[in-house]
């Protein structure tokens, strides 16, 4: 068996727990069988997997990540947009890379619409 941390191992155990209390006593009184089976049943339930963003590894993907994102100025990275309510900015791209902040008056769905306009005249011969 392979070293895991402990957080693999909590994670584990968890699981552990859950296979336990869905199947002993009601449907087995065996671990074994109980952890086979819970393994069945999430194999079977074919949960979609989170996808993260590819700007930095740790955000969920957004419909950005597929319409494409402004690059920074400073470093040429892609920038994450966010909402915000400052007076007369309505928006913001942020650079994760190295924190330049771009603020705009157009909303976050303002800005989508823009990308995809732009992504269709892209896409057109």
């Amino acid at each position: 068996m392979k070293d895991i941390d402990r957080d693999d191992f909590h994670k584990r155990a968890q699981e552990l727990i859950k296979a336990r209390n869905i199947f002993i006593p009601h449907v087995t009184k065996n671990i074994t069988i109980a952890w086979d089976l819970y393994q069945e049943m999430l194999a079977e339930e074919k949960m979609a997997p989170r996808l993260m963003s590819d700007i930095d590894g740790r955000q969920p993907r957004t419909i950005l990540d597929d319409l494409g994102r402004l690059s920074c100025l400073k470093c040429d990275s892609e920038m994450s947009l966010r909402e915000i309510d400052k007076g007369k900015y309505r928006s913001q791209w942020e650079c994760l890379k190295c924190g330049a902040v771009r603020k705009s008056k157009k909303t976050v769905e303002q800005w989508i619409q823009k990308l995809m306009k732009r992504n269709l005249a892209l896409r057109k011969p």
